[in-house]
């Protein structure tokens, strides 16, 4: 931020399913990456005046005995100093928001919600290792609601998708996950050629493969997950060749994730590597080649978010980011496509 400017965001607000029933909350992702401030409608503002001076305002709803008689204990504006370290702290009123409007006048530069974010996500993007340690737990969390789902998925296929979908979140939740990072996908047959298909609401067949995309959110921070296996707990001899394929695609794309080189990179790297295993697997190719089994790119940034600091795009890679690597073989149910 330059000297003489000013950064204003708002935290997410309180949401509504229907008139009086709240959706689960969570806080919008830079806010929390900034403040910590974990309770809806609140607002950010950051003042600085010169590069000795910058000032960090919180304004937050104020407290209320019968809003903490349904809802809880709240934070208030009196202990959001002590808390959140906010140089000062004042109640979301029409009254104190009205000078955040006077003092964004007064400044020579505002940075205003899209604007602010993007200066953040450039922050984000650089992840700590206290950051990496949260993250890894989470990873390991959904990775051991995998094992389990996987262990039990002979004597649990009469649950379906969605019993595998409700199997995914106990697993994870019960080792500590806040929630899932986003609706799982729990794909079983030619369903899995659907990339977010959620309905998660079919049968489990036998001979058939079953895709899971879901990942866990634990202490902010996301994981995420793709993995397909065999309903009967065995492979058939060319479910395994397309698996073993791809997963060597895989562990080739992990190879070249490297400090200096980028998604285009990889993605490169893995259209050629992609299409040369639909010409030894018998997979026609067409005009659209690998187009189509494999429609979208390799990866994305992680973190806060699944898709996490969207506006930073091709940047070569660095120490602290995280990204995810996820090539893909879609073969769909065709005339043209080998029965094996």
């Amino acid at each position: 931020m330059p000297d003489d400017s000013i950064a204003i965001m708002l935290g997410q607000r309180k949401l509504y399913m229907t008139n009086d029933i709240p959706y689960t909350f969570r806080q919008n992702s830079d806010f929390l990456y900034l403040t910590g401030f974990q309770e809806p409608d609140a607002l950010l503002v950051l003042r600085k005046f010169d590069k000795n001076n910058t000032k960090f305002y919180l304004y937050v709803p104020e407290r209320n005995e019968h809003n903490e008689l349904w809802n809880g204990p709240s934070c208030g504006p009196e202990r959001a100093v002590e808390i959140f370290g906010a140089d000062e702290a004042f109640p979301a009123n029409n009254d104190h928001l009205r000078n955040v409007n006077q003092m964004m006048k007064s400044t020579s530069k505002a940075f205003i919600d899209s604007n602010f974010t993007q200066l953040v996500e450039r922050h984000r993007l650089i992840k700590s290792p206290s950051e990496i340690q949260v993250m890894q737990h989470a990873a390991d969390i959904s990775a051991q609601a995998y094992i389990e789902i996987m262990r039990e998925l002979k004597n649990r296929k009469g649950d379906g998708e969605h019993g595998l979908t409700n199997h995914f979140r106990y697993e994870c939740t019960r080792r500590g996950a806040q929630r899932l990072g986003y609706p799982p996908v729990v794909a079983c047959g030619s369903r899995a050629n659907t990339i977010h298909y959620i309905s998660n609401d079919l049968p489990l067949n036998d001979g058939e493969l079953v895709l899971m995309d879901a990942g866990c959110e634990y202490g902010g921070y996301n994981s995420d997950i793709t993995r397909s296996f065999p309903v009967s707990g065995k492979f058939s001899s060319g479910q395994r060749k397309v698996y073993e394929a791809l997963l060597d695609v895989q562990r080739k794309c992990i190879n070249l994730s490297v400090i200096g080189s980028s998604f285009s990179k990889i993605q490169e790297y893995t259209v050629k590597s992609l299409t040369q295993c639909c010409k030894e697997l018998g997979l026609p190719l067409g005009k659209q080649g690998i187009w189509r089994y494999y429609p979208h790119a390799i990866g994305h940034w992680l973190g806060m978010d699944i898709h996490d600091t969207v506006s930073v795009r091709e940047v070569p890679l660095r120490a602290g980011m995280v990204i995810t690597i996820e090539p893909g073989l879609y073969i769909p149910d065709a005339p043209d496509i080998p029965v094996r």
